[in-house]
């Protein structure tokens, strides 16, 4: 700062010689000296630095002599392993004694309190009111124990882990934190300033009442009529009279007690909560029920093959047709084919390709195709040769997170790719404990999860604040996987949806953030063709046979105009006009991304088939068949044994 200084000063008398008329209506009425700062700072040829350390030594030798390293390492926590050669390890600077950093250390710790000790003189004088009835040791032990557990078992352990000596030092330390985690705080230091008492208030499922509730020792009271109205003579008996206990006497009828402390710290609400726990599920029960039978049957007759003690072991051939669209020329097709083994067990996922891919070579002109693999080192002969019968082993171990593959076709690139690599991926332990908690999923309920996490948000957010969250989450899950989705016929379940139910839904959230108070949004809000097409239909039955379709089609005139009633609406559309831009540039954009997808798959572990077409408008074409069949179950790989 002070070069900085200097800098300015030197520019400011350059100017100056340099525009003598400025320079002389200046002095005209000079600047009071020194005007860019407090105090006349040193010339730098006089600036000396001082050492703290070397400073405090001087006025403390006495602690520099009585010294004594094993003391202070213990008092510091480290009375694991050898002290010294552990303090030395994390510590010390580079030749350092021992001696030389524990004192390097414990100035830095005196010096802290000491800063301590000239700041707590600065906030008596500031806070005299609280300084009069500041109890150190009655915070140290309700503030600072409570949060350091058993690192600091007590008072001396903390003296002695921040070199506080005495005990005014101690009281000093104490209050600066005191009032360093206080001072910004409403009513600090102000007698006068008295807290509004917080609102106690009664609701059920979500709604607030107007019974009186009063508390005392931890425990909230009701009178019994009021309870009786509530829950029931069942639960409140005509000769039960006064206050009862509202946790006691909710919870032996059934009823769920969430206690929400709000906003107490400014006089906010508290609310004693009861939840119908009986009706939510009942209700939950009915609206989900399909899906949870679904998913437990469609898990419970797949399994988790993948961490099976037996080996499963499958065949998969798939056969890929690529088509490119020409008006001119006529359209090309190209036939890509794939064999897929693979071998699964124990948390281990053995893979091996084989294809024949050579009809992706047509796609590049023969000059284009020669430079490109000279580039690469190699000719378009070895190229077609890698091509027509390729391979590529993978083998994954989710225990571990190691993946190890072997992809000859990358040594034509680089060699030090030639064989086995292997890399681990420690997320992948992740998927596989998710994985292995798919039967444990198959058998908890989307009911009791979506009731359990609604009281959990009471807990922290309120009650209207959770019934709102939860009845925005259920309307979206109905939607999608409620009751109306799902018939039953014999011992099949079949999941279906429709394009309208999409758009519908797809709809109400673009909606979703409307201002309800507007003209506009007192008509009905609109629904957006977002998908020309979107039917999906699902059917499994007991034994685990599946039969699947899907088309999928997106509007794209459609999603530009829900692009752009939504920018219409939103905080930066201020020019009218703005959005018709918005639907003429969104529209522009998405229709190169036209597209029309088909699939259907049926079968069960031992056999199924499967195909999908996916249509790029004016582009090209993807069609996929494919097979799969189970086959005699062996042991997957091992990476060990195959890499190590």
């Amino acid at each position: 700062m002070k070069k900085h200084l200097a800098l300015a000063l030197a520019l400011i008398l350059t100017l100056g010689l340099a525009c003598p008329a400025w320079a002389a209506e200046e002095t005209a009425d000079p600047l009071p000296e020194n005007w860019w700062m407090d105090d006349v700072a040193p010339a730098a040829d006089d600036y000396v630095y001082t050492d703290p350390y070397e400073e405090y030594a001087a006025a403390h030798p006495e602690e520099f002599e009585n010294l004594d390293p094993d003391a202070l390492l213990a008092g510091w926590g480290y009375v694991e392993r050898t002290p010294a050669e552990w303090f030395l390890a994390y510590e010390g600077e580079y030749g350092e004694t021992l001696e030389e950093a524990v004192w390097r250390t414990y100035v830095g710790k005196r010096i802290k309190v000491e800063y301590n000790c000239a700041q707590a003189e600065e906030y008596r004088a500031k806070y005299p009111k609280e300084w009069a009835k500041f109890d150190a040791d009655s915070y140290f032990e309700s503030e600072w124990l409570g949060y350091s557990g058993d690192s600091l078992p007590d008072k001396a352990a903390y003296m002695a882990r921040y070199n506080v000596l005495t005990e005014e030092e101690f009281v000093d330390d104490m209050f600066v934190m005191y009032v360093d985690d206080n001072r910004y705080t409403v009513g600090f230091e102000q007698d006068e300033y008295e807290m509004p008492e917080p609102t106690l208030t009664l609701t059920v499922n979500g709604v607030s009442t107007d019974v009186e509730v009063t508390a005392g020792e931890g425990v909230t009271y009701a009178d019994a009529d009021a309870l009786r109205q509530l829950l029931g003579p069942e639960a409140v008996p005509g000769d039960k009279v006064g206050l009862l206990p509202i946790r006691t006497t909710a919870e032996a009828a059934g009823w769920d007690v969430v206690w929400y402390g709000g906003g107490w710290w400014y006089g906010g609400e508290r609310e004693v909560q009861l939840w119908d726990k009986a009706s939510y599920e009942a209700y939950l029960a009915e609206e989900f029920g399909p899906v949870n039978d679904f998913f437990s049957k469609a898990m419970k007759t797949s399994g988790n093959t993948l961490f099976a003690d037996t080996p499963t072991a499958a065949h998969e051939t798939v056969t890929a047709d690529l088509t490119r669209f020409s008006t001119l020329d006529g359209d090309e097709t190209f036939r890509l084919t794939f064999d897929v083994d693979a071998v699964m067990g124990g948390g281990v996922l053995d893979v091996t390709v084989t294809f024949d891919v050579t009809e992706l070579l047509k796609l590049f002109p023969a000059d284009a195709l020669e430079s490109l693999t000279q580039m690469g080192g190699f000719s378009v002969t070895q190229l077609r040769q890698f091509l027509k019968a390729g391979v590529m082993e993978f083998i994954i171990d989710y225990n571990t997170g190691d993946i190890a593959y072997n992809i000859p076709l990358l040594a034509l690139v680089d060699e030090s790719l030639a064989g086995w690599q292997t890399e681990t991926v420690s997320d992948l332990v992740g998927v596989g404990e998710t994985m292995m908690g798919l039967d444990e999923m198959a058998d908890r309920s989307l009911t009791s999860t979506l009731y359990a996490q609604m009281i959990n948000s009471a807990s922290y957010g309120g009650a209207e604040y959770a019934l709102d969250e939860y009845e925005q989450t259920v309307g979206l899950l109905s939607t999608f996987a409620g009751k109306d989705r799902f018939t039953i016929q014999g011992n099949k379940t079949t999941y279906s949806i429709t394009t309208q139910a999409m758009n519908e839904a797809l709809s109400a959230l673009i909606n979703a953030d409307a201002d309800d108070d507007s003209e506009q949004d007192r008509v009905a809000q609109p629904v957006y063709s977002i998908f020309k097409a979107f039917d999906i239909t699902y059917t499994v039955d007991e034994v685990g046979n599946v039969t699947a379709s899907l088309h999928i089609r997106p509007d794209t005139d459609g999603i530009a105009a829900a692009v752009a009633k939504a920018y219409e609406s939103s905080y930066y559309s201020y020019d009218p006009t703005a959005s018709g831009v918005m639907g003429v540039v969104m529209n522009w954009l998405l229709k190169g991304w036209d597209m029309d997808m088909t699939a259907s798959s049926q079968g069960n572990a031992a056999r199924s088939t499967g195909r999908v077409d996916v249509h790029w408008n004016n582009v090209g074409k993807l069609s996929v068949r494919t097979t799969a069949v189970q086959t005699s179950g062996k042991a997957p790989r091992s990476i060990d044994d195959i890499v190590r």
